[in-house]
Formats: structure tokens, C-alpha cells, sequence
């Protein structure tokens, strides 16, 4: 009898000085890049399931593949659903949504209480579709340094945006690189079988450095559908990246996360609504606009396309891949008429989480979150 899957929740503290991520850029101008240091899904994945390994947890990893980014059909798999930074108070800090409006303030980068940039404001395009169709779709992409990707915001303001609440805050924006420094360093490559140095052989990384404070050291929160129920300690060391770095990793048994925002969202007001949305929670490899319940998106606002490569299992690197960035939202209008209350739960329960990646799904690319607009 085939186990239920089950989705666990993973604490992560950074606890390393310095952080190497796996998705390493294809070549040093991109390197020098603080975009290509982001930790990826690759990385994260990586790290949860090693350490499983390691505690003998094989079959919660389910399906052995040969490469996590492009699974046989049908293979039934352990999957990376959402992760997301949690800041050393422990609070929650996901994506902005890149139609959310911020100002600068000084030296600070806060939330425009104004209303949202909507599809009506975007700039027309002509999209080609893999059916040969020309579909036309109103088109952003975010540019400017205040707008990139780089912005964190609490999950009271993502409830709030995905309900089709006006945000009455004007609360401060917390950068990703607050929470983890860009540095770029030079190292020398070694001979490992003859404990030396190879001649001429320097290289240059990009690295982070964890914030650590009082408080605590900085986070991420990782939500896994495992293939079978798992019994781990409490708290284990594991690694993450390519220099193997260590950290905290916890298990916790509290109610799955993001649940109340997914109830949130169901419950939230129809009545003034134009459409249903889809936000990027992690980022997409490169794909033509995602269709939704048989519906092409009528708008979308995205970020400025990230490169990354990697490593897979035996060391080798992986192609530069080019991703969507997290924070970007796609619009689907309702049509003819708005769901009832009971379709537009359906609705939700049918795409919260799933991945409109074309490859890496498993991986946690591509991880999307419903929510409405008006």
C-alpha cells in the first residue's frame, strides 16, 4: 500500500560566517551580479534531502531520478513547495509582489499605501503561444532598482494583497541583501588527491554573509511533500551548498504553513472582483505565459530575468538557466461571470502550490499562490 503523502514544515538557521550557493553563475561578469548569490530552490532542496539521507529517511524521498530537475511522468517523488526567509525574530518575510507600489524615504524603501499597478496600466504586448496563436497580454517589466525583486514584505501585507485589501501601511520593505550580504571572493583550487594547490588555478564566488544579531540568525522557512512520514530529532546539523555550510535544521509539527492564508484567500469577497491572479512565491525557469482553468493570463508584471547555473550529482555544472523571478504576477480575468464562493475555493485548492515551471517543478520552481484583483 502506497504511503500518503505528507507536507512538513523545515526550520533552517544559517549559523556559517560565509554562504556558497550551488547556482553558481555561468560566467564572472554574472557572478559579480548579487542576483546570481540568491539561494536557490536547487540548493534548499538539496539540503533538506541530504540530511534525510543521512538519518536513513530513504523512502520519504520516494522515487529515486537521476536528475530532480526533469523526472520520468509519473514519478512519484519528493517535492520542494515553498520556501521563503524568516528574519532573526522570527518573522515570516516572502516576495513582493512587483505590482505592489513602494517611495523611497531616506534611506529606506517603504510600501505605497496607493492602490496596486493593475492590468489596465500595463503596457500592451503581443505574445506568441506554442499553438502557433498570437495572444495579446498587457505587459511590465520592473526595472528599476526600487522595484526589483530584491524586497521582502511580512505576511500580513501578502494577505492583504492577495485579498484585494487595500495596504494602509507604509511600513518599511526589508532588502534580501540585509538579510544576507553580497561578498565576492577569490579562491585558489586545490588537488585533493595530493593536498596542494593547482598552479595558476584562482577563481572568483559569490558568497553571502548571514546577518546574525541578538535576536538570532537569519532563516528559511521550507515546506516539503514528503512520500512518507518521517521521525527525526528535533533539531539536526545540515548542509547547504557547494562548500557545504552548516546549519540548524529543525522540524516543525505546527500547523502546515501558509494554510491560513490559503483560507484567507477562499474567504476572501468576490464581489468587486475583475479576475483571480497567480504570484510567484519561488522563481520559474523561462516559460510562455502559464494557462490557468483553460484561461491565458491578460496581464502580467515580472521582474528583470535572473541566469543561474548549478551542480548536479557528480559534480559537474549545470546549463545557465534563465528564471522568471519570484514576486512576479500573472492576471486572469473572470470572463462572462465570477465564480460562487464554493468554485473559487475549488478553484484555489486545485493550484495553491503547484508549479507553473516547465521543468524543476519538484525541484520548487515556479511554486504559485492564488489571490484576487479588482
Amino acid at each position: 500500500m502506497t504511503a500518503k503523502p505528507q507536507d512538513i514544515c523545515f526550520d533552517l538557521k544559517l549559523v556559517e560566517p560565509l554562504l556558497f550557493g550551488d547556482n553558481r553563475a555561468g560566467n564572472l561578469s554574472t557572478a559579480l551580479e548579487g542576483a546570481a548569490q540568491d539561494l536557490s530552490p536547487l540548493t534548499i532542496f538539496g539540503c533538506v534531502g541530504k540530511s534525510l539521507l543521512d538519518a536513513e529517511c530513504d523512502d520519504a524521498l520516494g522515487e529515486v531520478v537521476s536528475d530532480i530537475m526533469s523526472p520520468p511522468e509519473g514519478a512519484t517523488t519528493a517535492e520542494l513547495l515553498a520556501h521563503w526567509y524568516q528574519d532573526p525574530r522570527g518573522q515570516d518575510l516572502l516576495p513582493r509582489p512587483l505590482n505592489l507600489p513602494c517611495r523611497r524615504s531616506g534611506s529606506s524603501i517603504r510600501i505605497d499605501p496607493g492602490s496596486y499597478l493593475l492590468p489596465d496600466q500595463l503596457r500592451r504586448e503581443q505574445i506568441r503561444v506554442s499553438t502557433g496563436a498570437t495572444h495579446i497580454m498587457n505587459r511590465t517589466e520592473i526595472r528599476d532598482e526600487v522595484d526589483h525583486g530584491d524586497l521582502l514584505v511580512d505576511r500580513t501585507v501578502l494577505e492583504n494583497y492577495l485579498t484585494a485589501r487595500p495596504q494602509h501601511s507604509d511600513q518599511e520593505l526589508v532588502r534580501e541583501s540585509d538579510l544576507l550580504r553580497a561578498e565576492s571572493r577569490v579562491g585558489l583550487r586545490m588537488d585533493n588527491d595530493r593536498n596542494r594547490p593547482q598552479d595558476g588555478m584562482l577563481f572568483n564566488r559569490p558568497y553571502r554573509r548571514p546577518r546574525l544579531s541578538g535576536d538570532g540568525a537569519v532563516g528559511l522557512r521550507v515546506l516539503m511533500r514528503l512520500r512518507a512520514p518521517v521521525d527525526l530529532p528535533t533539531e539536526r546539523t545540515a548542509f547547504l551548498g557547494g562548500d557545504r555550510r552548516r546549519v540548524r535544521l529543525r522540524t516543525d509539527g505546527a500547523k502546515v504553513p501558509l494554510a491560513d492564508l490559503r483560507d484567507a484567500v477562499v474567504a476572501a469577497e468576490l464581489g468587486k472582483t475583475r479576475g483571480f491572479l497567480a504570484y510567484l512565491l519561488t522563481p520559474s525557469l523561462a516559460c510562455e505565459p502559464p494557462e490557468i482553468e483553460g484561461r491565458l493570463p491578460v496581464a502580467c508584471v515580472r521582474g528583470r530575468a535572473a541566469r543561474i547555473s548549478g551542480w548536479n550529482t557528480r559534480g559537474w555544472p549545470r546549463p545557465l538557466e534563465t528564471l522568471v523571478p519570484r514576486g512576479s504576477v500573472f492576471f486572469y480575468a473572470w470572463g462572462e461571470m465570477r465564480p460562487s464562493p464554493e468554485d473559487w475555493q475549488e478553484l484555489v485548492g486545485r493550484h495553491w502550490l503547484t508549479s507553473v515551471s516547465p521543468r524543476g517543478g519538484a525541484a520548487g520552481f515556479g511554486r504559485i499562490l492564488l489571490g484576487l484583483w479588482s
